[in-house]
């Protein structure tokens, strides 16, 4: 049997200043050395546009036009409003996975 890895997030943000970690992370994908991370960026802003567009119009009219899944951290009144788990659960993985990568 190959060796594998598990790898666990907990239910918290990155300590510090969210919005920080989010412009970091959109510096280091622009960065020649991080493939990866731009990558992750791309898809999961492509995957999110996905799960939007087949959103009930009512929910969908909500969430403002966005270029990436790194915006979401600067939607406040989304992440405070009647979709904040599913906001901050979004903005969370993205933390999360974008700085395991990254």
């Amino acid at each position: 049997m190959a060796d594998s890895e598990i790898i666990f997030f907990g239910n918290e943000l990155p300590k510090g200043d969210i919005q920080d970690t989010f412009r970091k992370l959109h510096l280091r994908s622009k960065d020649a050395k991080h493939p990866l991370l731009a990558r992750f960026i791309s898809e999961a802003t492509q995957a999110l546009r996905d799960e939007v567009s087949e959103l009930p119009s009512d929910i969908k009219q909500q969430i403002p036009a966005f270029d990436s899944i790194l915006q979401w951290v600067n939607m406040i009144d989304l992440r405070e409003g009647p979709l904040s788990g599913a906001v901050q659960g979004i903005v969370l993985v993205a933390a999360q996975v974008g700085v395991y990568i990254g």
